[in-house]
C-alpha cells in the first residue's frame, strides 16, 4: 500500500476498496502528516454501508498474500478503521473535523449543546430568541461539521439547565415562517472533557468490577462443575455399589428362602404323615374299642335276646351290614380328603415358584427401565440445549431484522415528512398566486366602480345645469312673451320658431346628458347596447373566474376536510349560481335602462309659464 512509488495510485485503490462496500458520497480524503499515519476520511452514502466498512477492514492484515505466512501481523500491518463518533478527539482535531479554539483546546472539552439542523438564515439573533425561553445564551459560536454541516455551540447562562434543554428542544420545530424560517431543531448536550473523563473512568471502573464478578462467578461455576461432576461419579460409584449388594442380598435371601421354604414343606409332610398315621391308629383305637363294645352289647343282647326269632336275627344282621357299608364310605372319605391336600400343597408349591420367578422378572424390567428413564433424561437435557441455542440464535436473528425494519421505517417517515412539507410549500405557493390573481382583479373593479362613480356625478351636476338653463330659460321666455304681445304676427311666428328651436336644442342637450358612459370614454355615442354587452362580458368573466377560483379551492382542500366539504362546496355552488343570476338580471336591467345606472324616476317637468303668459 505505501511502496515507494505507488502513493500515486493510493486513492484510486482506496476509492475501490471503500466502493465495494456501498456508494460513496464523495471522494475519500488522504491525509498524510510527517510523524504520523496516514488517515483516510472517507463519507458512504448510508450509515450501513460505513459499519460494514469498520467491521470487515479494522484489524485486517494488510500485508501481500505471500508475507502473510511469515508470522501474526504487527500492529502496524493492519488496518484501522472506526466511526467518526467513535473516533479520539485528537485525532479528529488533527484532521480539521473539530474547530480549534484561539488558546489551541478542543471547543468540545467544555459543556455546551450541540444545535444541528437550523437553516443558512440563522445568525445569532434567531439561536438566543430560542434559547431565551430557557434563560438565554451566554455564549454560542457557528462550527462546521463535516457529518451535519453548520452546527452551532451554545452555552446557558444556567450550565445546570443544559441536559434538559436539549432534550426538549430535540426534534422540535421552531420559528413562525415570517420574521424567523421554520425549521427541526436536532439538539445534542455534551458533557464536556471532565465529565467524560470521570464517565470513561467510572464506566472502566463498572467494566472492571463486573469482569472481575464475571471471572469469580465463572470460578464458582467451574468450581461447582466440578464438584457436580465428583458427586456424581461418587454417586455412580456408590449406585453401582448399592445395586451390586442388592444383588447379592437378594440372590441370597432367594436362596435362604428357597430352602427354608424346603425345609418347611418338608417339616409339613412329616407333620401331615405322622398326622395320617395317628389318625389311622385312633381310629384303630376307635375301631377296637368299637368292635370290643359290640362284642360286649352282643353278648348282652345275646344274653337279653336268647329268645328272639329268626327276624331280629336278620335285623341285626342287616344293621351290621349297613355299619360295615357306613365305615368303607367314611374310609374313602377320608382318603379322598388326604388326596386333595396333598393336591394342594403340590400347587401352592408351583405358585410359590412362579411368585419368585415374577419377582425376579419384575426387578430385571425395573432396573431396564430406570437405566432407560435415565438415557431419555440425558436427551432431553441435550435436546434442551440444541434448542436453547437455536432460540438464541433466532432471537439475534430477529433482533438485527428489527432493527433493520425500525431504520427503514424511520427513513420512509422521513421521506413522507419532506414530501407533505413539499406538497404543502407547491400548495401555499398557488394559494399566493391565486391570491394575489384575486387582489388584482379587485383593485381592476375598484377603478372601474370609482371611474363609474366620477362619470355618473358628471352627469348629475350637468343633468342639474340643464335644469336649471331650462327653468331660466322658460321664465326668460315667459318674460319676452308678456313684453312682446302687442308685436305684429311675423314677430310672433318668429318667436314661436326661436322657441322650437329652442326646445329642440334643449331635446339634443337631455339626450347627450343620458348618454351611456362609452361616451365619456371616446367610444361610439349612438352604440346603446355597448355598455349592457360590456357588463355582461365583464359579470360573465366575474362568475367565470369566481367559479374556477372556488374549483380550485376545492382542489387544495386536505384529506382532513374531505368529509365536510361535499356540503361548504354545494353551497358555495350555490352562492355561485345566485350570483351568475343576479349578474345576468342586473345586465337585463342595465340593457333595459340604455346601459350603465340611470335613475328611474322620470326628471321633473319643466316649471308652468308665468300668470302673465296664461292671460
Amino acid at each position: 500500500w505505501l511502496a515507494p512509488g505507488s502513493m500515486d495510485a493510493l486513492p484510486g485503490k482506496i476509492e475501490r476498496l471503500l466502493s465495494s462496500f456501498g456508494k460513496l458520497a464523495r471522494p475519500p480524503r488522504i491525509v498524510s502528516e510527517p510523524g504520523a499515519p496516514i488517515t483516510v476520511v472517507a463519507v458512504l452514502s448510508n450509515e450501513e454501508a460505513a459499519k460494514q466498512v469498520v467491521a470487515r477492514l479494522h484489524g485486517t492484515d494488510m500485508r501481500p498474500k505471500g508475507r502473510q505466512a511469515d508470522g501474526p501481523p504487527r500492529d502496524e500491518d493492519k488496518f484501522w478503521a472506526q466511526p467518526l463518533a467513535d473516533s479520539p478527539p485528537a485525532l479528529l482535531a488533527r484532521l480539521g473535523l473539530v474547530p480549534r479554539m484561539a488558546s489551541g483546546g478542543d471547543e468540545l472539552d467544555e459543556p455546551c449543546i450541540i444545535v444541528r439542523g437550523f437553516p443558512p438564515s440563522w445568525g445569532e439573533a434567531q439561536v438566543k430568541c430560542t434559547f431565551m425561553a430557557f434563560g438565554g445564551a451566554a455564549s454560542m459560536r457557528f462550527v462546521t461539521d463535516v457529518q451535519h454541516g453548520r452546527t452551532c455551540l451554545v452555552r446557558l447562562r444556567e450550565p445546570e439547565k443544559m441536559a434538559r434543554t436539549a432534550s426538549q428542544l430535540n426534534g422540535t420545530m421552531v420559528g413562525d415562517g415570517d420574521i424567523i424560517e421554520e425549521c427541526k431543531l436536532l439538539c445534542e448536550y455534551n458533557v464536556g472533557a471532565e465529565e467524560r473523563r470521570r464517565q470513561a473512568e467510572l464506566a472502566a471502573a463498572r467494566a472492571e468490577k463486573e469482569r472481575r464478578a464475571r471471572e469469580a462467578a465463572a470460578a464458582q461455576i467451574l468450581a461447582a462443575m466440578e464438584a457436580r461432576k465428583q458427586e456424581e461419579l461418587d454417586r455412580q460409584a456408590r449406585e453401582s455399589e448399592r445395586r451390586r449388594r442388592e444383588a447379592e442380598a437378594e440372590d441370597l435371601a432367594r436362596r435362604r428362602a428357597k430352602d427354608a421354604f424346603q425345609a418347611n414343606l418338608q417339616q409339613k409332610m412329616a407333620a401331615a404323615k405322622a398326622a395320617a398315621e395317628k389318625k389311622v391308629e385312633e381310629r384303630r383305637v376307635k375301631e377296637e374299642k368299637r368292635r370290643r363294645w359290640e362284642e360286649e352289647r352282643m353278648r348282652r343282647e345275646e344274653d337279653r335276646q336268647q329268645k328272639a326269632d329268626e327276624v331280629s336275627r336278620e335285623a341285626e344282621e342287616a344293621a351290621r351290614q349297613a355299619e360295615e357299608t357306613a365305615r368303607q364310605a367314611a374310609e374313602a372319605s377320608r382318603l379322598r380328603k388326604e388326596e386333595k391336600v396333598r393336591l394342594w400343597e403340590a400347587g401352592r408349591m408351583k405358585r410359590e415358584e412362579a411368585r419368585v420367578r415374577k419377582l425376579e422378572a419384575l426387578e430385571q424390567s425395573a432396573a431396564a427401565r430406570r437405566a432407560e428413564e435415565v438415557r431419555r433424561k440425558e436427551e432431553k437435557l441435550r435436546l434442551w440445549e440444541a434448542a436453547r441455542m437455536k432460540q438464541d440464535e433466532d432471537m439475534q436473528v430477529w433482533l438485527e431484522k428489527q432493527a433493520r425494519a425500525t431504520e427503514l421505517k424511520r427513513q420512509q417517515e422521513k421521506q413522507r415528512r419532506e414530501e407533505e412539507r413539499q406538497r404543502k410549500a407547491e400548495k401555499m405557493r398557488r394559494w399566493e398566486v391565486d391570491r394575489m390573481r384575486r387582489e388584482e382583479l379587485r383593485q381592476r373593479r375598484e377603478e372601474k366602480r370609482i371611474k363609474w362613480e366620477v362619470y355618473r356625478m358628471t352627469k348629475e351636476e350637468e343633468k342639474q345645469r340643464f335644469l336649471e338653463a331650462q327653468v331660466q330659460r322658460s321664465r326668460l321666455l315667459a318674460q319676452a312673451s308678456v313684453a312682446h304681445q302687442a308685436t305684429d304676427e311675423p314677430a310672433g311666428a318668429q318667436e314661436a320658431e326661436a322657441v322650437s328651436v329652442e326646445s329642440h336644442e334643449a331635446q339634443q342637450e337631455e339626450d347627450e346628458c343620458e348618454s351611456p358612459v362609452a361616451t365619456a370614454e371616446g367610444e361610439d355615442p349612438g352604440a346603446d347596447s355597448a355598455p349592457a354587452e360590456v357588463d355582461d362580458a365583464e359579470g360573465a368573466e366575474y362568475s367565470s373566474e369566481r367559479r374556477h377560483r372556488e374549483e380550485r379551492h376545492e382542489d387544495y382542500c386536505d384529506e382532513g376536510a374531505e368529509a365536510n366539504g361535499d356540503a361548504r362546496r354545494s353551497s358555495s355552488r350555490r352562492r355561485s349560481s345566485r350570483r351568475d343570476d343576479l349578474s345576468r338580471h342586473g345586465g337585463a336591467d342595465r340593457r333595459r335602462h340604455g346601459g350603465g345606472y340611470r335613475d328611474p324616476t322620470p326628471p321633473p317637468p319643466p316649471p308652468p309659464p308665468p300668470p302673465e303668459s296664461r292671460s
